[in-house]
């Protein structure tokens, strides 16, 4: 068992090459299915820049009981995943807005009758896998931590407030997202 450091000093090498993550060195890639319905070609390099903040994804272990011999015994049950949020910054043109509004639409546009690309007959859901990266201090941005969510869809654009006294602000949105779950793709230390 390693000893805990008695002074500050030896708290501070402990610390000192690599130091602490931090929460504002991050980056999204989000995979936006309906990309090329938009004249940009950069779109999914604009929703990188423009994302303003997010979270690491929380998961829990749900408990079940097993009834044997008039006891019941607690045993590890399934994992819950927590819907997963992130901000964006609003450009003049809303294009960030709009491709993932359209992604919510192609999921379940809302003319009657129709779902998707109709073409083969069935419905087809656009869900997309996204990458949360943690970044190095340095100036390579390296990776440290990176967790990839499966199947990801977004569920909410909260709408946004339009204030005439807000005039040194940005417009800003928040999306909500589901998926089937996550991993933990690229870890700093893989032991």
């Amino acid at each position: 068992m390693a000893t805990p450091p008695t002074n500050l000093d030896e708290f501070r090498s402990k610390f000192k090459e690599k130091g602490f993550a931090r929460p504002n060195l991050f980056e999204l890639e989000i995979d936006i299915p309906n990309a090329t319905m938009h004249e940009d070609g950069d779109l999914q390099e604009w929703v990188t820049y423009t994302a303003k903040a997010a979270n690491l994804p929380g998961v829990t272990m749900t408990t079940m009981e097993y009834h044997y011999a008039g006891r019941a015994m607690k045993i590890p049950g399934e994992r819950a995943y927590e819907p997963w949020t992130c901000s964006f910054y609003v450009d003049a043109e809303f294009r960030t807005k709009m491709a993932l509004y359209d992604w919510i639409n192609y999921n379940l546009p809302s003319e009657t009758g129709y779902h998707g690309d109709n073409s083969t007959g069935g419905q087809i859901y656009k869900n997309r896998p996204i990458k949360v990266k943690v970044l190095d201090r340095t100036k390579t941005s390296k990776t440290l931590h990176e967790i990839t969510l499966y199947h990801c869809y977004p569920t909410t654009i909260q709408g946004q407030e339009l204030d005439m006294a807000a005039n040194d602000s940005i417009m800003e949105i928040s999306v909500q997202w589901d998926y089937t779950y996550f991993e933990i793709t690229k870890r700093s230390n893989p032991a």
